[in-house]
């Protein structure tokens, strides 16, 4: 209950924005990356980013959002925040914080479920592929999480009604990739 009380003030506090706003480019393939945060991926336009300054405790941090709406009806998000190492250090097992952020993700946008969840793995980063939707919004999301030192990343596509094509959520969804951090 502790860590879950965590989670919410951590996610859910966003005290003012902030201007010191991470890097953004174009790459040769068409997707978007960020030097600064370690990460490519295939949004299907340029997102827009906004830094939201977090406050727990006597800590501040920040969570940097980068996010695309298709029509009006469709999301495409990457996020990342750099958590203080000692409320990591409280959770223990990751893959509890990883279901956490899911769950919370999930009854945040419009009270989805959670479909399916796998744990994931690559070059020793962890995280989790998840899935979440809604049979009376129509409503159907996917997603991963994934944490690099004290760094939790989340890639999630969410929308409403009519879609983009499943080709295109999991370009994006699938080419979410973590790079060296400058």
């Amino acid at each position: 209950m502790k860590n879950l009380v965590l989670l919410v003030l951590v996610t859910i506090m966003l005290f003012s924005c902030n201007n010191n706003k991470p890097d953004l480019y174009l790459t040769t393939t068409g997707a978007y990356a960020s030097k600064t945060g370690g990460f490519i991926a295939a949004f299907p336009s340029k997102p827009t980013i906004t830094v939201q300054e977090n406050v727990l405790g006597d800590q501040k941090f920040n969570n940097y959002l980068f996010q695309k709406m298709v029509a009006t009806n469709s999301l495409f998000t990457v996020a990342y925040l750099d958590y203080p190492l000692n409320v990591l250090d409280n959770w223990g097992n990751k893959n509890a914080l990883f279901e956490q952020m899911v769950l919370s993700m999930a009854k945040s946008v419009d009270n989805f479920n959670i479909i399916k969840k796998e744990p994931i793995s690559s070059n020793n980063i962890q995280g989790l592929y998840f899935e979440i939707g809604s049979m009376v919004h129509n409503g159907f999301g996917k997603g991963k999480v994934l944490l690099r030192g004290n760094r939790l990343y989340i890639a999630m596509f969410v929308g409403v009604g009519k879609l983009p094509s499943d080709e295109q959520i999991d370009k994006f969804v699938n080419g979410f990739k973590l790079t060296n951090v400058e």
